[in-house]
């Protein structure tokens, strides 16, 4: 397999595990076991009061065993982060007109790369309680260092490059603006969501906004992953 064909090839995966991802949360919701945080006698999966991770929890908030919802929301996301982790690998080959551009893609790459496999661990331990700790250690300092940071260089590198349109840069952009923009006006308007919460409101707007905020990245990452396949192939 020459250099073209590989990348062409991480892209398409790509592509594929944003696809699967969908699918196969929504059809887990359908299998979940019922319950959430403030009403674990619901039953089923609710778009307005649920997050996609409830998906991922062996025993749902109703109680009741949630193997299959578990087990199809584990597999969505081991295709999700491989598909980030290969695609970290393959972007710093785009960029071979500019020492900048490649140093920058390749510093994102390689902190998305260490984020993504510490995550795919966590993610296989977020049941077990005695890590509950590191787990949320982990997720303040990926959401709100590591991640802005890649961000960052990614946008720089591909703002500057002349192998790329701006735009997307801009594309890349957006669902990071989005979802920090939603937090900080979550937080002043409703405040943060507890384990001992009781305001369905609350509960409403957080679930509502992982939702939109997730497909506006996925809408935007799959229009990302279609240039950078067609780059490939030129």
């Amino acid at each position: 397999m020459n250099d073209k064909n590989w990348r062409e090839w991480v892209f398409i995966f790509w592509m594929f595990a944003i696809i699967q991802w969908l699918i196969l949360m929504h059809i887990a919701a359908f299998f979940y076991a019922g319950g959430n945080l403030i009403q674990p006698g619901a039953s089923g999966f609710s778009f307005r009061y649920n997050f996609f991770s409830n998906l991922g929890f062996c025993t749902a908030h109703s109680g009741r065993d949630n193997t299959v919802s578990c087990t199809l929301w584990y597999v969505a996301v081991l295709l999700e982060h491989l598909g980030f982790i290969f695609v970290a690998i393959a972007i710093p080959y785009f960029f071979t007109e500019s020492m900048l551009e490649k140093r920058l893609s390749t510093i994102g790459s390689i902190l998305m790369i260490m984020t993504q496999i510490l995550s795919l661990f966590f993610n296989s331990v977020s049941n077990n309680q005695d890590y509950i700790v590191l787990f949320a250690i982990f997720n303040l300092l990926r959401f709100f260092i590591v991640i802005p940071v890649v961000v960052v260089l990614y946008v720089i590198a591909l703002w500057h490059s002349k192998e790329f349109p701006n735009r997307i840069a801009v594309v890349f952009l957006i669902p990071f603006v989005f979802f920090y923009v939603s937090l900080v006006v979550g937080l002043l308007l409703v405040g943060p969501v507890t384990s001992d919460i009781t305001n369905l409101e609350v509960l409403m707007f957080w679930a509502v906004q992982e939702k939109i905020w997730l497909y506006v990245q996925w809408t935007c990452f799959f229009y990302i992953a279609y240039i950078f396949w067609k780059k490939a192939k030129s």
